[in-house]
């Protein structure tokens, strides 16, 4: 044999005693605790259920018709694996959101979405990410969810919060949604900003907003529309690409920076609006913020 093939031979003998002496990973007789579930947005006014407990799905359903004024038009089984709720209206329609009834539900359309996140974080249902697993160009986010639990023991339940929403839409806008919370269970209610600390508070972070935007040289003008305040920004500059977006990738950074500073953390990005153009493909942002935490 020569130098060579003994060569090999000891390097084939060495990483087969690599390979063998690799440790296993120990195995355990005890079932998982974790179970897993999915949100799912479909068409102009689908949202789907899969494997979440029947007192969540039911739930559910007040969370949406409490939300969503318009109401519910139809709900049951979807094959044997799902639930779905057909929505009056169409709250994840792709239109522009120009007309005044577009825009009242295009604000509208946020807060069932609000309200559900907010309603599974009371009950220990944690957000693993929005995910989009269709070429379809009606597509939209599917939200998957997990518990950790032993299966005779609720999990503790997580401190109270408030909650955000960041609405993006056509080549130019930015909707501050936020309202007052009254619900143990994470709701929120249905008439915005009635207190007078909120109204300072949201005036607050909204001329913080401002600011930045003028920093930039982005601020063209700002109002409060259908319950929420709407954000005109200079230049389009969500059609923007190339070395010109780079201003839009900044003013991102700066608005998280922002409400970071103030308590608030992302908790998802999701594209519950979207159609055959480019205008309807925009996420709306959702942020949390502990009681209490943060700038007042």
């Amino acid at each position: 044999m020569s130098m060579i093939q003994r060569s090999l031979l000891r390097m084939s003998q060495q990483m087969t005693a690599v390979v063998v002496d690799l440790p296993l990973q120990p195995s355990s007789s005890e079932p998982s605790t974790t179970i897993f579930a999915s949100l799912s947005l479909h068409g102009q006014d689908r949202i789907r259920l899969l494997q979440f407990p029947d007192d969540i799905v039911s739930d559910i359903r007040h969370i949406i018709s409490s939300a969503w004024s318009f109401g519910i038009t139809s709900s049951g089984p979807y094959g044997e694996e799902a639930y779905q709720y057909v929505l009056k209206g169409r709250p994840f329609g792709g239109h522009h959101f120009l007309t005044s009834h577009d825009k009242t539900e295009a604000v509208q359309a946020r807060r069932p979405i609000r309200d559900i996140l907010a309603f599974l974080y009371s009950r220990s249902w944690q957000l693993v990410c929005p995910f989009n697993g269709s070429i379809h160009a009606s597509a939209k986010d599917e939200l998957i969810f997990r518990r950790l639990s032993p299966s005779n023991e609720a999990p503790p339940p997580p401190p109270p919060v408030e909650w955000l929403a960041l609405g993006f839409l056509s080549d130019s806008r930015i909707r501050v949604i936020y309202d007052v919370e009254k619900s143990i269970d994470g709701g929120v209610d249905d008439n915005t900003c009635r207190d007078a600390a909120d109204l300072d508070y949201i005036g607050t972070v909204i001329a913080k907003m401002r600011d930045m935007f003028q920093s930039l040289d982005m601020f063209e003008k700002g109002e409060w529309d259908n319950d929420c305040f709407e954000f005109r920004l200079k230049h389009r500059p969500f059609l923007q690409r190339g070395v010109e977006g780079n201003k839009v990738r900044l003013m991102n950074s700066r608005l998280v920076e922002l409400l970071d500073g103030l308590g608030w953390k992302s908790h998802a990005t999701i594209c519950q609006n979207s159609g055959g153009d480019e205008c309807g493909m925009m996420d709306t942002w959702y942020f949390v913020k502990e009681k209490g935490s943060g700038v007042r």
